[in-house]
C-alpha cells in the first residue's frame, strides 16, 4: 500500500478533534473550525472515482490533562464533539485501531487518498505512458513465448527434420544422376562414330557389315534400333546370329556367327553350299571340295536332307573330310560313301553321336579301303563286312 501525501510517520501536535483540551472551549472551537475548513480545501472538487462509504464508528475518547482547570467541572461543547463518529476509510485503508492513525486528521488522511491517482485509473500523460509501458510488455512477453515455442517445436522434431533432409538429399542426387546420365546418353556426345565388326569371315566381310550399317552413324547410342541392323544384316544369308553392343562415348560394336557349310546340292546349273538348316550360303559353278554331295527325296525342305545334314553334323572333323556323299530317301534310312570305297549304313538320326564314336573305332580297326561296308543302325551290335 502506498502511503499517502503528508503521511510521514512523524508525531505532529493534535490539532483536530482528538486534541486534547486547550485552555478555554473557545479556543477549542475555533481551532476545530479551521481545521475543517483547511480539509474542504484540500478535498478535490471532483474525484474520478467515489470512494467507498466510510464507516463510523466512535472515537477513543482521550483522557483529560491533570492539569486542566476544567478537569473536575461539566463536559463542555468540545467534548461532545468528541463522541461523535469519526469517517474511517476501510478498504485498504488504515483503521482506527492503526497508531498512525492518532497522529493525523481523518478528513485530511481520507482527501489525500481520493486526490492520489492509482495505477489502475491513470491520468493525463503519465496514465498514458504507463498504458503504453503495459501494453509493450505485453507484445515482449508475447514474442519470447513464440521464440520459446519455435524452439521448443525445432528440438522435438530435429530427428524428423533430419531424416527428411537426409531423403530429399538421396532422391535429389539420383534424380540428379539420372538426368545427368540421361541427357549425356541421348546428346549428341554419345552418337556412333566407329562401327567394330567381330566374326566376319571368308563369306562376310568387315567392309560390307560397315557399309550395311553406315546408315547407322551419328545415331544416340541409345537410340541405335536393333531391328534396323536386323533388317540390314538381313541381306547376307551366311550370318547365323548377329548381336550389338554400344560402346560409350561412340562405339558401335557388332558380333557375327556364320553359318557352317556342310553340304553341297547339285541344281540351278551348279552347285550350291548349304549349312545344316539348308539354307543356301553360295552358288558355284563346280563343286567345291571338302563337303559332301546330298542326294535327299524331297530336296533341302525334305525329311530325308534333315536327317543327312543331322548325320553329317555329327561326325568328327577328320571322319567328316572323308565322306563323298550322302543319300536318304526317308529319315531313316540314310548311307554315307567314304573316299576309300566304303559304305556306311547308318539308319535314322537317332543316336548319332553314339554312331559316330563305333563307326570311328571301326575305320581304325578295319579302314576303308580294307572293306566294303559298315553298318552301324544298330550301334551296340555294329557289323563290318
Amino acid at each position: 500500500m502506498r502511503r499517502p501525501q503528508g503521511f510521514d510517520g512523524r508525531a505532529r501536535p493534535r490539532t483536530g478533534v482528538n486534541a486534547p483540551a486547550r485552555g478555554s472551549e473557545a479556543g477549542e472551537a475555533d481551532a476545530a473550525a479551521s481545521d475543517d475548513a483547511r480539509t474542504e480545501a484540500a478535498r478535490p472538487a471532483a474525484p474520478t472515482r467515489t470512494p467507498p462509504a466510510p464507516s463510523r464508528v466512535p472515537s477513543r475518547v482521550p483522557p483529560a490533562a491533570s492539569n486542566s482547570p476544567s478537569s473536575s467541572s461539566a463536559p463542555s461543547s468540545a467534548d461532545a464533539q468528541l463522541t461523535e463518529p469519526i469517517p474511517i476509510v476501510r478498504p485498504g485503508g488504515p483503521t482506527t485501531e492503526d497508531p498512525a492513525l492518532e497522529d493525523h486528521e481523518p478528513s485530511r488522511f481520507a482527501a489525500t487518498i481520493d486526490a492520489e491517482p492509482t495505477d489502475a485509473e491513470p491520468s493525463g500523460n503519465g496514465g498514458r505512458l504507463a498504458g503504453w509501458r503495459a501494453k509493450r510488455e505485453v507484445r515482449r512477453a508475447t514474442r519470447r513465448r513464440k521464440r520459446y515455442e519455435r524452439a521448443e517445436m525445432r528440438r522435438f522434431t530435429k530427428r524428423q527434420r533430419n531424416r527428411r533432409i537426409a531423403w530429399a538429399v538421396g532422391i535429389g542426387s539420383v534424380v540428379l544422376v539420372v538426368g545427368g546420365l540421361t541427357a549425356a546418353a541421348y546428346s549428341p556426345l554419345m552418337a556412333v562414330q566407329e562401327i567394330v565388326v567381330q566374326g566376319a569371315g571368308e563369306r562376310v566381310t568387315a567392309d560390307e557389315v560397315q557399309a550395311a550399317l553406315d546408315a547407322q552413324r551419328g545415331t544416340p547410342l541409345p537410340l541405335v534400333d536393333d531391328r534396323a541392323v536386323g533388317e540390314a544384316l538381313a541381306e547376307f544369308s551366311a550370318i547365323q546370329t548377329w548381336a550389338i553392343e554400344r560402346r560409350p562415348p561412340g562405339t558401335l560394336v557388332v558380333r557375327l556367327v556364320e553359318r557352317t557349310p556342310i553340304a553341297v546340292v547339285a541344281g540351278g546349273g551348279g552347285f550350291r553350299v548349304v549349312d545344316g538348316a539348308g539354307i543356301v550360303l553360295e552358288e558355284q559353278p563346280v563343286r567345291p571340295e571338302g563337303l559332301p554331295l546330298v542326294d535327299a527325296e524331297g530336296g533341302l525342305a525334305g525329311d530325308g536332307f534333315r536327317s543327312a545334314s543331322a548325320v553329317i553334323r555329327s561326325l568328327p572333323d577328320e571322319l567328316r573330310a572323308s565322306v563323298l556323299s550322302a543319300s536318304a530317301t526317308t529319315a531313316d534310312d540314310v548311307r554315307l560313301e567314304l573316299a576309300g570305297g566304303a559304305s556306311v549304313v547308318w539308319g535314322s538320326a537317332e543316336e548319332s553321336v553314339l554312331k559316330a564314336a563305333v563307326l570311328e573305332a571301326l575305320v581304325e580297326a578295319a579302314p576303308p579301303s580294307t572293306v566294303s561296308r559298315y553298318d552301324v543302325s544298330s550301334p551296340r551290335s555294329a557289323v563290318v563286312g
